[in-house]
C-alpha cells in the first residue's frame, strides 16, 4: 500500500513543479532532488510489500516509508498555498524558503537513512515478472499453512475463487462436497440448516471452503443446529475443529494479499464506513480521489480509473454490490461482515484508519479527549471515523500529535443525535488543517457553518448531505482545491443562503446544490470559470445564468430546475455546443410543463456517442421518432412526467414513463 502512497508524492510533487514552479522559488532545486530520491524508493516498494505479511521489521519501514511520503507532499503543497496567498511580501517568502527548506532536508535525511536499511532487510528491486513470482510464493506458502481448507478444495476451482457463487443453490453444492451425512444422504432438514449457513458466507467461496473444514466429523443433526446458531463465531474464530484450521481471517486473507497494490487502500477505505452500510459508489469514488488514493494515468481520469479499481474489488469477491441503477451502473456497496473483519484488521496493522463511537446508552460521552482514544502503535493516524449516539450533545477534538496529520474525517450521527448548534464544528475546523475529506452529513442542527471551513484550503470533498444549515459562510470560497461540494441540504422549513463565491473553486468537478436557496452578494450564482466541473446538480435556472452553462466544457451530469420553457436549452443543444462532447444525463424540470418533440429530437440528434439518460418533468407533445437517432442511442433512457394523450399504461396511472430508446419507444406507442 506504500507504493500507491509514494506513487501518489511522486506525481503530486511532479504537478507542483511543472504548475507551481513560479511560487517555490528558491526551494525549486530541493523538490526535485525529493522528488527524485522518493521515485527511486518506489523500486524497491513493490518487494517489501510481498515480504511485509511475514517481517514485522519490513512492516514498520514501509509504515516509515508511507509517513516520508505524506510528510513531503504536506511540506511543499502547504507552502505553495501559503505563497500564493500570502507571498507577495518579499520578506515573508524568505522566511517561509528557510523554514520549508528546513524540513525538505530533514525528509531527505530520512529517506537516506531508510534506503540504507534496505540491505538489512533484503529488500531489492523487483521487475514485474518477479513481484508476480513473489505474490505467488506468498500465497503458497498461505495455503500451506492451511491444506486442508485451501490446497485440496480450490484446486479445479480456482475461476470460482475469483467469483461469488451465483445464488443459494450452487453455494449449498460447494460446501456438500466435503460435509459428511448419514449414509442416507441429506434431507431436507440438513439441506435447509447446510444453506442458512452458506447464506450466512454470503457467496464468498472461501468462507464456504472455510466451512466445509469444521463440518467433516459433525455427523448429527443437532451438530449441525448448533454450528446453525453460532455460525460467525465459528466462522471467525475455527472453534470446535482445533487450531489447525486458524482463523477465517487468515483464509479470507488470501485474497487481500493477492490484491494489487494500488486496490489495497482502496479496499481498507471502505473501514471508515459504519457496519451494514450501503455505501454510495458515487460517494465512495470522489473519496477515493480526493484522498491522492487514486490518481490519474495518461489520459484516463482518476474517477474513471476509480470506477474500473471498485469493478476489480467486486469481480474479486471483495466488496458486495447493493442497488443498480436501470443502466446497469453499480450505485452502492457494502462489505460482507467477515470481509469488513478483515478489513479492519488490516486497517489497523497499518495504521491506515480508526474508527471511533461515541455515546452508548449505558455510558454517555459528551466531551472526546485524546486520554479516551487508543493511540495506534505506528505512525500518525490518517483518516477517521467518529460516531455520534444520540446522547452526544458536544464534541472537542482530541489534542494529539498522532491525530494532527488527519486527510479524511468522517462523521456519522444517530438519528437522535443532541447536537443542534454548529458551532461544535467550529474546534474541529480549527485543528485539522490538512483535510482533504470532509464528511459532515445528516445533522439536523441550527444557524450558520462556522467562517474557520475557509482555513481548511487542502480539501478537496466537502459534503454537507441532509443536513440543516440556514447559510454558508462567504469564507467558503477560500477552498480552491475543492473537488466535491455537496451542498443538497435538508430544508428545514426555511430556504438558506449560498453566497457567490463557487467562481473561485476553479479545481470543482461535482457540485450538488439544495433543491432551493437564495444567492447572497449577487442576484444570481456565477459558474462560468468552472471549467473542470463534470456533475452539477439541482441548478435553479432561475438563480443562474443558462447561457453560461455551454463554457462548462467538462459537463457529463447537468440536473436543471425551474426552466421556463425546453427552448432555454438551446445554448447545449444547437449543435456544434462543445458541451456535447462531454454531456451524458440530462434532468429538467420545465415550468410550462410542455416539451415540443421537435426541439427533444433535435437535442437527441446532437448527443455525444455515450449519452445515457434524459429526465424531463413535464409533458412529451409527441414521442421523438428513433429512426432518426444515431445507433448509439438504443440503450438511452427517455422518462419523462407524462406524455399527452396517454396517462395509463396497461390501465395503470403512470406519473412516471420510463422508455429504453429504440424497441421500448415503440412498445410504449403501440400501448
Amino acid at each position: 500500500m506504500a507504493e500507491s502512497v509514494v506513487g501518489f508524492a511522486v506525481e503530486r510533487l511532479a504537478y507542483l513543479l511543472i504548475h507551481k514552479a513560479s511560487f517555490l522559488l528558491e526551494v525549486k532545486d530541493q523538490v526535485e532532488q525529493m522528488q527524485t530520491e522518493l521515485r527511486r524508493m518506489q523500486c524497491f516498494l513493490e518487494d517489501a510489500d510481498a515480504k511485509q505479511e511475514e517481517d514485522k521489521k519490513v512492516r514498520n519501514w514501509i509504515a516509515e516509508i508511507r509517513e516520508v511520503a505524506y510528510d513531503a507532499e504536506d511540506v511543499v503543497e502547504n507552502f505553495i498555498l501559503h505563497v500564493e496567498k500570502e507571498g507577495k511580501i518579499r520578506g515573508m517568502v524568505r522566511q517561509m524558503d528557510f523554514s520549508v527548506g528546513s524540513k525538505i532536508q530533514d525528509i531527505q535525511k530520512k529517506i537516506s537513512d531508510l534506503t540504507r536499511s534496505l540491505e538489512t532487510y533484503g529488500i531489492k528491486t523487483v521487475r514485474e515478472s518477479e513481484a508476480s513470482s513473489s505474490r505467488y510464493e506468498l500465497q503458497q506458502r498461505r495455503r500451506r499453512t492451511y491444506p486442508h481448507l485451501i490446497e485440496e478444495d480450490v484446486v479445479g476451482l480456482e475461476e470460482n475463487v475469483k467469483e461469488l457463487c451465483l445464488n443459494l443453490d450452487q453455494s449449498w453444492e460447494l460446501l456438500k462436497k466435503k460435509a459428511m451425512f448419514p449414509e442416507r444422504g441429506p434431507d431436507f432438514a440438513w439441506e435447509n440448516l447446510g444453506k442458512q449457513m452458506v447464506g450466512i458466507c454470503g457467496g464468498l467461496p472461501l468462507a464456504i471452503i472455510t466451512l466445509r473444514g469444521l463440518l467433516p466429523k459433525k455427523i448429527r443433526l443437532k451438530e449441525w443446529e448448533m454450528m446453525c446458531r453460532n455460525i460467525n463465531l465459528y466462522l471467525r474464530s475455527g472453534k470446535g475443529h482445533g487450531e489447525e484450521n486458524g482463523l477465517i481471517s487468515e483464509v479470507l486473507a488470501l485474497s487481500y494479499y493477492d490484491l494489487p497494490y494500488q486496490l489495497k487502500p482502496c479496499f481498507l477505505y471502505l473501514g471508515l464506513f459504519p457496519k451494514d452500510t450501503e455505501v454510495s459508489t458515487k460517494k465512495l469514488i470522489q473519496m477515493w480521489v480526493a484522498e491522492g488514493i487514486v490518481t490519474s494515468m495518461n489520459e484516463e481520469k482518476a474517477e474513471d480509473i476509480a470506477e474500473r479499481y471498485l469493478g476489480e474489488l467486486i469481480d474479486r469477491c471483495m466488496v458486495e454490490v447493493g442497488a443498480r441503477s436501470l443502466t446497469g451502473r453499480v450505485k452502492t456497496c457494502r462489505l460482507h461482515d467477515l470481509m469488513r473483519d478483515l478489513c479492519l484488521l488490516k486497517a489497523k496493522e497499518q495504521s491506515f484508519l480508526q474508527g471511533i463511537h461515541l455515546g452508548h446508552e449505558k455510558e454517555p460521552i459528551t466531551v472526546f479527549s485524546s486520554s479516551m482514544v487508543p493511540v495506534m502503535p505506528t505512525g500518525k493516524l490518517r483518516r477517521l471515523s467518529i460516531f455520534l449516539g444520540e446522547h452526544v450533545d458536544g464534541f472537542v477534538p482530541p489534542k494529539n500529535e498522532n491525530f494532527s496529520r488527519l486527510r479524511s474525517l468522517l462523521f456519522f450521527n444517530a438519528k437522535d443525535c443532541r447536537i443542534r448548534d454548529w458551532q461544535w464544528a467550529k474546534p474541529v475546523l480549527e485543528e485539522f488543517k490538512l483535510l482533504r475529506v470532509l464528511h459532515l452529513e445528516g445533522f439536523k442542527t441550527e444557524g450558520e457553518l462556522p467562517k474557520t471551513i475557509g482555513s481548511l484550503i487542502h480539501l478537496r470533498y466537502l459534503s454537507l448531505k441532509n443536513s440543516s444549515i440556514r447559510s454558508l459562510p462567504s469564507s467558503i470560497g477560500n477552498l480552491g482545491c475543492l473537488h466535491t461540494l455537496d451542498l443538497s441540504f435538508a430544508l428545514e422549513g426555511y430556504v438558506p443562503k449560498i453566497p457567490n463565491v463557487m467562481l473561485k473553486m476553479l479545481q470543482l468537478r461535482h457540485l450538488y446544490l439544495p433543491s432551493k436557496f437564495t444567492v447572497t452578494g449577487a442576484t444570481k450564482l456565477r459558474l462560468s470559470d468552472l471549467c473542470h466541473l463534470e456533475t452539477l446538480s439541482l441548478l435553479d435556472a432561475r438563480k443562474s445564468n443558462v447561457k453560461e452553462l455551454v463554457k462548462l466544457t467538462s459537463l457529463r451530469k447537468l440536473e436543471i430546475v425551474s426552466l421556463e420553457s425546453f427552448e432555454e436549452l438551446e445554448v447545449i443543444f444547437n449543435s456544434p455546443s462543445p458541451i456535447l462532447n462531454s454531456l451524458r444525463s440530462l434532468s429538467v424540470e420545465i415550468l410550462d410543463d410542455r416539451v415540443e418533440e421537435g426541439n427533444l429530437t433535435q437535442f437527441l440528434q446532437a448527443c455525444h456517442n455515450d449519452f445515457y439518460r434524459l429526465s424531463i418533468d413535464g409533458a412529451l407533445s409527441k414521442l421523438p421518432d428513433p429512426s432518426k437517432f444515431k445507433p448509439n442511442l438504443s440503450n438511452t433512457m427517455l422518462k419523462c412526467k407524462t406524455l399527452l394523450g396517454v396517462t395509463t399504461c396497461h390501465g395503470i396511472a403512470c406519473p412516471w414513463l420510463v422508455y429504453p430508446m429504440h424497441r421500448a419507444l415503440r412498445t410504449c406507442v403501440t400501448h
